[in-house]
């Protein structure tokens, strides 16, 4: 199978470690739409031979979020004739499955074309130490609509994903086959100790354009510490171990967030 991956970076270093050594088994390409990092993350990625840079442009001169959304829903038709999946992602949201090539690899001969996954917001009062797999040190997040994505796909059987503001949902068109039964997990690992999550906020919030501000789009990156905390606190409340719930084969059951793509 050759799949490609689409994101968009900046500042992204504390992650990139972790983000390749996931997807590296699987992934022949990355293509990056790289947003003028001050932190060493455009040299880092130069220096790989498999990353294909991208311009971020801004068909939305006012809006960072508005003029996202236009080029996720516009990048990875270039994949289309190259790639028999494509994965279209943030740095910080890692897809998981137990078994996930072989698992795709069904997937691909029984006719499915768009896989959605399993949202989670995963979390952790520390940052994780430098050479670990995320999935091996940190598998316990809560279920979260938000993170129900549809991340990979068949780019030559997709002719438009349409995805809102942020990917959260899209409405995909073209000859669409989706999974009879939900398996493959979105790990968003973002929430990894307080001063990573205010480091990031920080950072988004900064980038923020007038139409942005207006209409409150990243609301988030505005929340202040006593906000992140309760926020952390809500989640951790409802966090379940996702490795334990795939084992037992519960995940499709007990993910019971709604999922725009079952109806």
């Amino acid at each position: 199978m050759r799949i490609h991956l689409y994101t968009h970076v900046y500042n992204e270093m504390p992650m990139l470690e972790f983000f390749f050594r996931h997807y590296g088994p699987i992934v022949e390409r990355y293509f990056v739409m790289e947003d003028f990092s001050t932190d060493g993350t455009r040299e880092a990625l130069e220096a790989r031979p498999d990353v294909t840079f991208m311009p971020f442009e801004r068909p939305d001169p006012l809006s960072v979020e508005l003029s996202r959304q236009v080029l996720v829903n516009r990048q990875w038709k270039a994949s289309r004739g190259q790639a028999d999946w494509v994965i279209v992602c943030d740095i910080d949201e890692i897809l998981w499955h137990p078994q996930l090539e072989t698992w795709l690899d069904q997937q691909m001969r029984a006719g499915v074309t768009a896989i959605p996954a399993l949202g989670f917001q995963m979390l952790s009062e520390d940052f994780p130490p430098s050479g670990v797999a995320l999935p091996d040190w940190l598998m316990r997040g809560a279920p979260w609509r938000q993170m129900n994505k549809l991340a990979l796909f068949r780019p030559d059987q997709i002719t438009d994903t349409r995805y809102s503001l942020g990917s959260h949902t899209a409405a995909p068109q073209g000859n669409v086959v989706y999974p009879d039964r939900d398996a493959l997990c979105l790990l968003h690992y973002k929430y990894l100790g307080m001063d990573h999550i205010l480091s990031r906020h920080a950072q988004a919030r900064a980038k923020r354009l007038p139409t942005d501000l207006k209409r409150n789009l990243g609301h988030r990156y505005g929340f202040s510490p006593e906000q992140v905390a309760a926020d952390f606190a809500d989640f951790a409340s409802r966090a379940v171990d996702v490795a334990a719930l795939a084992a037992a084969d519960r995940l499709s059951e007990d993910h019971t967030e709604p999922r725009w793509w079952r109806g």
